[in-house]
């Protein structure tokens, strides 16, 4: 047998412990020579069965959260952070302000265009 045909198993057990049927002995007898630990393993799970019980939510809670997802949520900017427009103001400013540094820099180193070279 292998890990596929485990997990089968372990399948097999949650479903009838979710149906209320406790087949952890019939399982073990059928294959716990496979695997030693098959016992321990279907106990565990039959454990965390019995503590963790599913809670549900409200029905004025579930209706309140879908309210609140048809209204804030934008279908186009799901997944993708919104950009300010402050944003391109700042990248804006920028530019202005570096165009306005090299125009400096260069009127300040004579102003004038470079003559052609004569040959």
């Amino acid at each position: 047998m292998t890990s596929f045909d485990l997990e089968e198993i372990l399948t097999r057990h949650a479903d009838n412990l979710n149906a209320g049927q406790d087949t952890t002995a019939d399982l073990v007898r059928e294959f716990g020579m496979l695997w030693p630990e098959l016992d321990s393993i279907l106990h565990l799970a039959q454990n965390l069965k019995e503590i963790l019980i599913p809670q549900i939510a409200p029905r004025s809670l579930l209706s309140l959260l879908k309210e609140d997802l048809k209204e804030g949520l934008d279908p186009i900017t799901i997944g993708r952070p919104r950009r300010s427009g402050w944003l391109w103001v700042g990248a804006a400013a920028s530019l202005i302000a570096g165009g306005a540094g090299l125009f400096f820099w260069w009127r300040s180193r004579g102003g004038t265009p470079a003559a052609p070279l004569e040959i």
